[in-house]
C-alpha cells in the first residue's frame, strides 16, 4: 500500500513563507500612507506584519536574508514573488498619482466632458483665485467622486486660479455653519492673500443637470458682483421691491440681488429731473413697473438720453385703466416707442380660449421665440419653466423697425384682443366682436436694440407676473424677468449657452465613481495578482514534495 509522502517544512521554507509576509505588509503599509497620506490602521498593521515577516526570515534562515540582499544564491520563487510585489507597488503608486492628479481626457465622440468655448472665455477673465467649496459626507461620498470629475476641469481650464475643497458637514459643523451649507451644498468664493476664503464673496451654485451652466453662471455672477446697478422707478406710480406685500416686487429685487446687482429705488420725476440732471451712467438698467401716469416729455427725453448712451429700460405695462391712461394710442410715451424702437403696446387684453390658466385671461406662453431672453423657458421639457400673465396686453411689432427687434414670448393662434377694456377690468366680461375685437397671435414680450453699443428695451404687457405673489409660481415668470434684466445689461451676452442636445446623464462607469474605482483597483491590483501568487504557491510547495 503507499504511503502518503511527509509534508516537511525547512528552515529555509518557513523564512520563505515570512519573507512573503513582510514584502506584503511593507506593500501595505506603503500603499495605506499613500492613500491616506498619514498613518492609519492598515498603514500600522502593514508594518507590524512586515516587521513580523522579515524579522522572523532573518531568524529562522539568517543565510537566504543576506543571500537575497547581498546578491547571493537565492530561490527562483522567492525572485518571482519579490518581483511581483515590486510590480504591484509601482503600478498602486501610479494608480494613486493618476487618481489623485488633475489629469482628464475626454474620449467621447461629442466632447461631452470638454468645458464649452462660453464657459473657456470666462475663465480667461479670471483676475483673483477662486475656491469651489463643496460639502460632502461619508455616505454622499460617490456624490462628490461624481462633481469632482466635473469641478478638475475648471481647475485644469483656468491654469490653477480655481482650486477645489471638499469639506465633511458631519465632521466640520463649524465650517458648515459658516456656509450655512448642507449635505451636497456648493460654493464659490474668492481666496484672501493668505488663501483663505472671502466670506464676503461666497456665491451659492444650484446643481442641476445642466452642470456647466449653472457652475459658469455662477462665476460670471461672482465676476460681475456689485459691477451692475438696477433703478426701480417709483416717481411715475410703479411697483416697488420694498414693498412685501404679494402685490409688491420684493423678490424680484432679491432675485437680481442674488445675480449680483445693486438694486436701488429711484423717483425720476423728483429726483432727476426736478434736479435737471442726467441719469448716472453706471445705472446699467431701468425698471418702470406697472407706472400709473404718463410720462412727462422731460421724463421722455432723460430716458432717450440714457438709451443714446447704452443704457437699459425694462417696461412693464398693465392694462390701462383708471382717469390717467398710460401708454394708450395717443400716449407720447407709446408713441416714442413705436417710432423710435418699433415697439408699441396696444390698447386691449389678450384672450386666449386655447393655452391659459384658470381663466383666458391668464394667458399661457404659447410660442417661445429662440432669445437669450428665454433662455431656459422651455415648457417642453419643463412645464414649470412657462410663464403665465395676468390680464396681459399685446404689444405690436414694427416687421420693418429702425432698429432690431423682435418678439420673446407670445400666445397661441387661437387668441384674440379684447379691445371693451371696462368690461373687462370692471365686470370681468368679455367676448369676441369681429366688429371690434382682432384675432390671432398675441406677443406678450417683445425687444429692441440699437445696434451692439447702443439701448435696448424689453417691454412686457404684464407686470402682475413679476409680483411677489407670483412671481415663483410659475418657475418661469421669475426666470424671464432675470433674463430680461441680464440681456439689458449685456450680462447674458458672456454667457449664452445656446440650445445644446446632451444627454442628461453620465456614462455607467461614473455612476459611483469612488466605489467603482476602488473595486477594480482592488480587483486589479490584490484579488488577481494574489490568487497567482497563491496558486503559483500551492503548485510549487505541491511538485517540491514529490
Amino acid at each position: 500500500m503507499r504511503r502518503e509522502r511527509e509534508v516537511i517544512f525547512t528552515r529555509a521554507d518557513i523564512g520563505q513563507i515570512l519573507s512573503f509576509i513582510g514584502a506584503f505588509g511593507i506593500l501595505l503599509a506603503v500603499i495605506a500612507l499613500l492613500w491616506e497620506g498619514q498613518m492609519n490602521v492598515f498603514a500600522w498593521l502593514g508594518v507590524g506584519l512586515g516587521i513580523i515577516g522579515l524579522g522572523g526570515w532573518l531568524l529562522i534562515a539568517p543565510r537566504d536574508f543576506i543571500d537575497f540582499f547581498t546578491g547571493g544564491r537565492i530561490r527562483q520563487s522567492t525572485i518571482a514573488v519579490f518581483s511581483t510585489v515590486l510590480f504591484i507597488g509601482i503600478v498602486v503608486l501610479i494608480y494613486i498619482y493618476v487618481e489623485r492628479a488633475v489629469i482628464t481626457v475626454d474620449m467621447t465622440m461629442r466632447g461631452s466632458y470638454t468645458l464649452s468655448a462660453t464657459t473657456l472665455r470666462v475663465l480667461r477673465d479670471l483676475n483673483r483665485d477662486i475656491r469651489i467649496t463643496a460639502f460632502y459626507s461619508p455616505s454622499n461620498i460617490g456624490l462628490r467622486e461624481l462633481d469632482d470629475q466635473f469641478f478638475r476641469q475648471y481647475e485644469i481650464e483656468s491654469g490653477g486660479k480655481i482650486t477645489r475643497a471638499y469639506i465633511d458637514p458631519i465632521a466640520q459643523p463649524g465650517i458648515a455653519a459658516l456656509f450655512n451649507a448642507e449635505d451636497g451644498d456648493v460654493f464659490i468664493s474668492y481666496l484672501l492673500e493668505d488663501g483663505t476664503v472671502d466670506f464676503n464673496s461666497v456665491v451659492y451654485v444650484p446643481m442641476g443637470e445642466r452642470q456647466e451652466r449653472d457652475m459658469t453662471n455662477a462665476i460670471n455672477r461672482l465676476l460681475t458682483q456689485g459691477n451692475y446697478t438696477v433703478l426701480y422707478d417709483i416717481g411715475f406710480g410703479g411697483r416697488s421691491p420694498n414693498d412685501v406685500s404679494s402685490n409688491g416686487m420684493s423678490l424680484s429685487g432679491q432675485l437680481l440681488r442674488f445675480e449680483g446687482y445693486n438694486i436701488e429705488l429711484v423717483d425720476l420725476q423728483n429726483d432727476i429731473i426736478a434736479n435737471n440732471i442726467a441719469i448716472p451712467d453706471n445705472v446699467n438698467v431701468i425698471i418702470m413697473a406697472r407706472p400709473l401716469r404718463r410720462l412727462s416729455s422731460e421724463a421722455i427725453a432723460l430716458l432717450d438720453d440714457y438709451l443714446k448712451r447704452g443704457g437699459g429700460l425694462l417696461l412693464l405695462a398693465d392694462v390701462a385703466g383708471g382717469e390717467e391712461r398710460v401708454l394708450t394710442e395717443d400716449d407720447p410715451f407709446n408713441q416714442y416707442l413705436w417710432n423710435n424702437w418699433g415697439l408699441a403696446l396696444l390698447d386691449a387684453v389678450a384672450v386666449d380660449y386655447a393655452v391659459s390658466g384658470d381663466t383666458p385671461l391668464d394667458v399661457i406662453s404659447y410660442q417661445i421665440f429662440d432669445s437669450p431672453i428665454s433662455s431656459d423657458i422651455d415648457p417642453a421639457t419643463d412645464i414649470n419653466s412657462r410663464t403665465q400673465f395676468r390680464i396681459a396686453r399685446p404689444i405690436a411689432v414694427d416687421d420693418e423697425p429702425p432698429v432690431n427687434n423682435g418678439r420673446v414670448i407670445a400666445t397661441s393662434p387661437q387668441s384674440y384682443a379684447e379691445t371693451n377694456i371696462a368690461q373687462v377690468l370692471l365686470n370681468n366680461a368679455y367676448q369676441y366682436d369681429e366688429n371690434e375685437d382682432f384675432q390671432g397671435q398675441m406677443t406678450i414680450v417683445a425687444w429692441a436694440a440699437d445696434g451692439e453699443d447702443g439701448g435696448r428695451i424689453v417691454l412686457i404687457g404684464d407686470s402682475d407676473f413679476a409680483t411677489d405673489g407670483q412671481i415663483a409660481t410659475p418657475a418661469g415668470n421669475g426666470i424671464l424677468l432675470v433674463n430680461a434684466v441680464k440681456w439689458l445689461t449685456g450680462y447674458q451676452d458672456t454667457v449664452s449657452f445656446g440650445f445644446t442636445a446632451t444627454s442628461s446623464g453620465l456614462p455607467t462607469l461614473f455612476v459611483d465613481v469612488n466605489t467603482q474605482l476602488n473595486q477594480i483597483a482592488l480587483l486589479t491590483l490584490f484579488i488577481m495578482p494574489g490568487a497567482l501568487i497563491g496558486i503559483g504557491g500551492a503548485i510549487y510547495f505541491r511538485r517540491s514534495r514529490r
